[in-house]
């Protein structure tokens, strides 16, 4: 059976990883090791992932939910701490909380999950995975800032990036990273669908503009009680800029006037009477 590209592909953190592991990539026990989910930030760049993850991770009895699943972190963990498989590497990660009910998560990319699920790692866990997906309303803005990050390299406010960079207004990129940006988000909701994995979906604007209302719904979904939570002070501080409202109203004018264009439907011309589906 030949599946769409939607899921089929093998993204380059994966191949990094069965690189430096070979064979031994694959969960074979016959039970789980470890109780609860694994708890997994589902993401792509700019949707503010980071903010809900230290949100999650200054929870009490919880950590993680960094990009622990990126190759290079992956194989430098794994050498200091002498790991010789990938399931062995989750098991470092439990044995650092013993204390019952603790959770440690992962943030993770559509294509981070599909590796686990591909890997067997969520039948080391009880419960399997239960993915708290993010995802931004505002797709234009995150287009925006993904393009600002990548020509600068301030990923967060914490970064330096690099100096002397005056990043440059490209509309086709936009275009591109706006379609990206559809793309992963779809591809979360595809394999959560899939597999079946339970599944949480938060805007990142609700988010920023209702913190304890969507902490409670995400507590809820994983089996805690946030009712009374209360979001502590975070170092990170928002990038948007005078720049960004720029590139956004700028793009968002340009592709107006695109669309006001007659032949502009991006298909062939259809002499056919239009109907409904």
């Amino acid at each position: 059976m030949k599946l769409p590209p939607l899921v089929a592909q093998m993204g380059r953190h994966e191949k990094d990883i069965r690189n430096h592991f070979k064979n031994r990539m694959t969960f074979r026990g016959s039970a789980p090791e470890f109780a609860g989910p694994l708890v997994l930030v589902g993401f792509f760049n700019r949707t503010g992932s980071t903010l809900l993850a230290n949100y999650l991770r200054g929870l009490d009895h919880a950590s993680g939910f960094k990009e622990y699943l990126n190759g290079g972190l992956v194989i430098k963990r794994s050498e200091r701490y002498g790991l010789k498989s990938f399931p062995d590497y989750f098991r470092h990660g439990e044995s650092r909380n013993q204390a019952a009910g603790h959770m440690h998560g992962y943030k993770a990319g559509w294509n981070q999950i599909h590796m686990l699920l591909r890997c067997g790692i969520d039948r080391m866990y009880e419960d399997g995975i239960r993915v708290v997906h993010i995802s931004r309303r505002d797709v234009v803005a995150q287009a925006v800032s993904l393009s600002i990050a990548r020509q600068t390299a301030q990923w967060t406010s914490e970064h330096t990036g690099r100096e002397g960079v005056e990043p440059e207004y490209d509309a086709n990129q936009l275009s591109h990273l706006i379609q990206s940006c559809y793309d992963a988000e779809n591809r979360i909701r595809m394999l959560s669908q899939m597999f079946g994995l339970p599944y949480h979906p938060v805007v990142y604007e609700d988010l920023v503009d209702n913190p304890q209302q969507v902490m409670a719904g995400v507590g809820t979904f994983l089996g805690r009680d946030l009712s009374a939570w209360e979001p502590a002070e975070v170092a990170l501080k928002r990038q948007a800029s005078a720049r960004n409202a720029e590139w956004k109203e700028r793009y968002i004018s340009e592709a107006r006037e695109v669309l006001r264009k007659p032949g502009r439907g991006g298909g062939k011309k259809n002499n056919a009477k239009d109907t409904a589906d």
